[in-house]
């Protein structure tokens, strides 16, 4: 047996060791074992349907401001055309620009609060396994 070899097992055998003791002390069945499994796995299902909603919601904000802005430039189209006169066209136009500008600010603002909330609640359950996995696995190992 090469040295690698010894090496890497005896690193497998005191891992193996040091994990068999620190889940007896940690989990007293297999049914502890499978619930807690289970719990993360909620935890991230949880997460992923959070994320899943957050984003169907994220699309319906952003094809309703996409209608609302090609309504708005189909108006301001209709009302250039209408003009009369070249300062007519300037002032239409600077209006357009002004107000598309103020509703994407305002929209781009809207759309980044709505993905800090959605990824702060998808995170949340995560962060309770994290904190629920820290609490379980900082329990002293007994001694064997």
């Amino acid at each position: 047996m090469t040295d690698t070899t010894q090496f890497q097992a005896a690193t497998f055998a005191a891992a193996k060791e040091t994990f068999g003791k620190f889940a007896g002390q940690n989990f007293k069945t297999v049914d502890e074992v499978a619930a807690f499994g289970k719990a993360n796995l909620d935890a991230y299902l949880k997460a992923g349907s959070t994320i899943a909603k957050g984003l169907e919601e994220l699309t319906r904000a952003v094809a309703t401001y996409s209608q609302t802005n090609v309504t708005a430039s189909v108006d301001a189209t209709k009302a250039l055309f209408g003009a009369k006169t070249i300062r007519e066209v300037a002032d239409l136009q600077n209006d357009y620009a002004k107000k598309a500008f103020d509703s994407l600010v305002t929209e781009t603002t809207k759309l980044g609060e709505l993905s800090v909330r959605v990824a702060n609640e998808a995170i949340e359950p995560l962060n309770a396994r994290v904190s629920a996995v820290v609490e379980t696995f900082s329990k002293p190992a007994v001694a064997a």
